[in-house]
């Protein structure tokens, strides 16, 4: 099967979604995920075993649309298995929106927006995809692409109207109100491009397009805020602003002498364009999160991509997939054509098993809350205890090297016993002199198998030990 090939921009079958080779990467990167989709992880322990009023107070507190509560909760049920379903469909559908979209634009090529596609759907970016509580970025995106669709690819005002709704749906995650500068310049884009347009209007419409976003960000903050230590969390950081003004001014002053230059030879030049644009679509996916704190370091950027590493914090990745794929696509087009097949023969075999590799460590993840909850279960001595500490020994199968939360501890009890007493103190290396609460039994897990023959076998190997302890008498 022919990737890339100059050849191929007069094939219609470039022109067309690669759905077999797509389906395909995307299936065995993500459809993983399905082998634990009804697991719990990080937040949903504590969210989403909530009643249905007390998670709507949570978002309430926590500033988010309605249209959460909504789709969560009306929708679907707060239930594991339907939302990774729709959360495997959806950045799916994300992918085929994306395609349609770039084929609008001229300058590219088929054969490359086919690249640039099929990186989009198979980046190992944002496994923190496979937590409910990130679910909101899934339809975020989703809601946001297809806007985007119906922006650039419909001619009719009433169908480029049809957009804002859904762009404003979209804000629910709130990080696409910067990124919503993309598909306003693109259209702009087109609107120059046509010459039935008066240049006049090139301006205004998107510039009255964007305007969109901080008038909803203004209206959502004045009628929904978010109270208490929320407002702390999403109020951005002056150092993070300036890092991503800086960042975002750079990336248009190279961009507007590029273009400029090249105005009527972009096609030629093709290759160091693309390498621009991705360069600013990363730029803007990645300053929501400048603003709040993040990417401010060179490790920032990489960890997220270390099978061991990451935590939850690949979440901020959400929208740097775009960037990357054009990115990566313009350094595959200026390499020789003997070459390039291989490369990218390369960097997709490279992401899939980074994807493979992270969801299997979900997996395992998985098995072990199963077999601690049953080993929980199985102990006489805890059924009697009131204040645990745990001391966990097997957390080589936590999640992208992941920590278990209190709240997560608690939800494994939870589903053990039941209603209860027994409550969990603090991890054991966390245990001091003059805590609230007192543990009286010390728990400690530890594991028999190493991660190939967990995924072999199936079975992590979770053993528990139980020990009545005083640690401050």
């Amino acid at each position: 099967m022919q990737l890339i090939d100059q050849t191929e921009s007069h094939n219609p079958e470039t022109e067309k979604f690669p759905w077999k080779l797509g389906l395909t990467l995307y299936s065995l990167s993500y459809l993983p995920m399905m082998l634990f989709s009804k697991a719990y992880f990080w937040d949903d322990w504590y969210v989403y075993k909530l009643k249905d009023s007390e998670y709507r107070a949570l978002l309430r507190e926590a500033g988010s649309s309605p249209v959460r509560a909504w789709i969560e909760i009306g929708m679907l049920d707060a239930n594991p298995v339907l939302f990774r379903i729709v959360t495997i469909l959806s950045y799916f559908a994300v992918g085929w929106f994306l395609f349609h979209i770039l084929s609008n634009v001229r300058f590219i090529g088929a054969h490359y927006v086919r690249i640039v596609t099929l990186l989009f759907l198979i980046l190992p970016i944002n496994s923190a995809r496979v937590s409910m509580i990130n679910f909101v970025y899934s339809y975020s995106l989703l809601s946001f692409y297809f806007a985007w669709y119906l922006l650039v690819t419909n001619k009719s005002v009433v169908g480029r109207l049809a957009s804002i709704p859904l762009f404003l749906i979209s804000f629910a995650a709130l990080s696409p109100l910067i990124f919503f500068i993309i598909p306003c310049c693109h259209l702009g884009y087109l609107m120059y491009l046509n010459p039935n347009v008066k240049k006049i209007h090139v301006a205004l419409i998107p510039l009255a397009l964007l305007s969109i976003a901080p008038l909803y960000y203004i209206v959502d903050r004045r009628f929904n805020p978010p109270l208490g230590g929320y407002a702390d969390y999403y109020s951005p950081a002056l150092v993070g602003i300036a890092f991503a003004s800086l960042f975002l001014i750079a990336c248009a002053i190279a961009t507007s002498i590029h273009f400029y230059r090249h105005r009527s030879d972009l096609v030629d030049v093709m290759p160091i364009s693309l390498l621009i644009v991705g360069v600013d679509v990363v730029a803007i996916g990645a300053s929501p999160y400048m603003v709040g704190g993040h990417f401010q370091t060179l490790s920032e950027w990489m960890l997220d991509f270390v099978p061991g590493s990451s935590d939850w914090h690949s979440r901020h990745q959400l929208l740097l997939g775009l960037g990357f794929a054009i990115l990566i696509t313009g350094l595959l087009a200026c390499t020789q054509d003997k070459f390039r097949r291989y490369l990218l023969f390369l960097v997709i075999s490279i992401c899939v098993l980074l994807n493979m590799n992270f969801m299997n460590s979900y997996y395992l993840d998985y098995l072990k809350q199963n077999e601690i909850i049953a080993q929980f279960r199985s102990s006489a001595l805890l059924s009697n205890s009131k204040v645990l500490m745990i001391d966990d020994k097997a957390d080589l199968f936590n999640a992208r090297g992941r920590s278990y939360r209190i709240y997560e501890w608690n939800g494994m009890l939870d589903e053990a016993f039941g209603s209860s007493n027994i409550t969990t103190a603090m991890h054991f290396s966390y245990v001091r002199r003059g805590d609230e609460l007192v543990p009286d039994t010390l728990v400690t897990i530890s594991s028999r198998n190493l991660r190939i023959a967990a995924t072999l076998k199936r079975e992590v190997g979770i053993e528990i030990s139980v020990q009545l302890i005083s640690p401050h008498g």
